[in-house]
């Protein structure tokens, strides 16, 4: 790879700056899409993002922001640019860190021809030895400030017995219940749970359960689920949950909760039921308090 050399145009009324230095590491499977990435760039300083280039150097891609950008800034050139890239550009790839570098002229002619205009020798070794930086540190860096990737998949296994008064005619029973989520995205996350009832007395049964959890917001949320039973006179033929949840407080750790629900049996019977409550969530705890009302049909 030819090696693009920078040259300085000196004035007589110029002044030093500095320029800042942002990193990703790409494979060279996408050194076709650097022409695109460059001509992007270009149209970034047309528009006001002065001196954005952009470089592929030894398998590290480089973009140099010039003395006018903040961070925040060169963050607004990594989304205009990693539309060239695969989506896991941005997940496994940032903008490492600004580094302030050597000392530059703020006019810079760009792509001079070496006969043209002679670099100065201790400048270009100062720009060598930041390659060789950005190679050796890129991948350190990336490491040590890019957050872990969050897990989209979770598997639970949960048992619980349950006691009902009066215990007749539904006894007392144990649940089993296996559950998998998955987080589709940072705002909806959905859940499939098989639960296994065993009864003292009478057949035992599976309820089958698919649900989400959806983020309208950052105070809001809904939790919305759908069950289906075999056939007993105690499992739903049909189940369906809605809760909206109202977060508040300055961790936004206090749910209030607000839900309905209609169940259909294998028999003639249906349930109506409402239910409110509070939900606290604590660093290693979780207080929660819910109240019913069930309108049976027919019943009481």
């Amino acid at each position: 790879m030819k090696k693009i050399i920078l040259f300085l145009f000196f004035l007589s009324s110029v002044s030093f700056s500095f320029t800042k230095i942002y990193t990703v590491q790409v494979s060279s499977y996408f050194e076709k899409n650097l022409e695109m990435a460059v001509k992007e760039a270009q149209f970034l300083e047309n528009q006001g993002y002065k001196e954005v280039r952009v470089e592929k150097i030894n398998g590290v891609f480089t973009v140099r922001v010039g003395k006018y950008h903040s961070f925040e800034k060169a963050k607004v050139v990594e989304k205009k640019l990693e539309k060239y890239f695969p989506s896991s550009f941005s997940r496994s790839a940032y903008f490492i860190k600004e580094r302030v570098v050597y000392p530059v002229k703020e006019n810079v002619v760009k792509m001079q021809n070496p006969e043209s205009f002679p670099i100065d020798e201790e400048e270009k070794i100062n720009e060598e030895e930041n390659i060789i930086l950005s190679r050796e540190t890129v991948i350190k860096e990336k490491n040590e400030d890019t957050p872990p990737e969050k897990k989209k998949n979770r598997i639970e296994l949960s048992t619980s017995y349950e006691i009902l008064d009066p215990s007749e005619p539904y006894t007392r029973w144990k649940n089993i219940n296996l559950s998998y989520y998955r987080i589709q995205s940072d705002t909806f996350t959905y859940f499939i749970t098989v639960e296994n009832l065993f009864r003292e007395k009478g057949e035992d049964t599976t309820v089958f359960t698919l649900g989400s959890y959806k983020d309208w917001n950052k105070s809001f949320y809904t939790y919305t689920s759908v069950s289906f039973g075999s056939d007993s006179i105690y499992a739903p033929k049909f189940r369906f949950d809605n809760d909206f949840n109202f977060k508040f407080g300055e961790g936004k750790n206090i749910v209030w909760t607000v839900g309905a629900t209609y169940i259909k049996y294998f028999d003639v019977h249906k349930d109506y039921i409402i239910s409110t409550g509070f939900t606290l969530y604590l660093k290693n705890l979780i207080l929660s308090y819910r109240i019913f009302r069930n309108e049976s049909d027919p019943g009481s």
